[in-house]
């Protein structure tokens, strides 16, 4: 991020080389290239230890433009350069808002949400009161939160790979380094496409080869639900009739 931060580079560039970074760690994780970057580098209902390389571009210009602009030495707060990001993002423009909704935040207090009572939520520092360290700190909290926010408008127009946004009481899972290192290359795989949908089942093979959608063993639609919810026998060599076409009896019985 060194090179990203004092250089001034375009966020078109940025968003070039993330592209490259997502088809690489793509084929890193083994999963196909019509996965979603919403599964690499949100923090939804599973998340990866990913950051996307143009929200870390971002939050670094903010913090350099926080730690000029409000510099303690006048001399370098009144001589602040520009930063030259481009005409799609601007950091000045982005830390003027965020700090306009900080500012607005102060005013409404902390809104209660959820059914526990008064005070049982997450208490938030004021932005009058915070030091510098502080001041920036929520700048760049805050500009990942509208990252988070802009995945997850995209996710929901998505009809199969944001199928996550609408379940309802589940748990949500974060891997860390140490658990995606222990894995085996096809666990955190299946795991990846299992969660957005996008393993071979019958169903999928329908709608992208046109193959019979129904269940091998019975008359019902063969879709992910009913392989993984609905099918009550946990034969591992089933599992791999229903995935029929990439996982195999052994790797189902060592998931399993």
């Amino acid at each position: 991020m060194w090179p990203l931060t004092i250089y001034e580079v375009p966020i078109s560039k940025v968003e070039k080389l993330q592209r490259v970074v997502s088809s690489f760690a793509k084929k890193w994780l083994g999963l196909p290239r019509c996965f979603t970057n919403i599964g690499l580098y949100g923090r939804g209902i599973l998340e990866i230890p990913v950051s996307s390389l143009a929200e870390e571009f971002k939050c670094s210009k903010v913090r350099l433009e926080m730690t000029l602009t409000e510099s303690r030495d006048p001399c370098v707060s009144r001589t602040a350069p520009t930063l030259v990001t481009g005409r799609k993002w601007n950091p000045a423009a982005a830390s003027h808002q965020v700090k306009t909704d900080l500012r607005h935040r102060d005013i409404i207090g902390n809104v209660q949400q959820g059914r526990g009572g008064l005070g049982l939520g997450d208490s938030r520092p004021s932005w009058q009161r915070a030091a510098p360290d502080q001041r920036r700190r929520l700048v760049v909290e805050e500009i990942r939160r509208h990252e988070q926010a802009t995945r997850c408008v995209k996710a929901i127009s998505q009809a199969k790979q944001g199928q996550w946004t609408r379940w309802e009481r589940v748990e949500r899972r974060k891997l860390s380094w140490r658990e995606l290192m222990g894995m085996e290359a096809f666990h955190i795989s299946f795991i990846l496409r299992a969660t957005y949908d996008v393993l071979p089942s019958p169903s999928n093979l329908n709608q992208w080869y046109g193959e019979d959608p129904t269940c091998p063993l019975c008359p019902s639609p063969a879709n992910l639900k009913h392989i993984l919810v609905g099918f009550r026998n946990p034969d591992p060599s089933l599992l791999a009739l229903h995935f029929r076409r990439e996982v195999s009896p052994s790797s189902c019985n060592k998931m399993a």
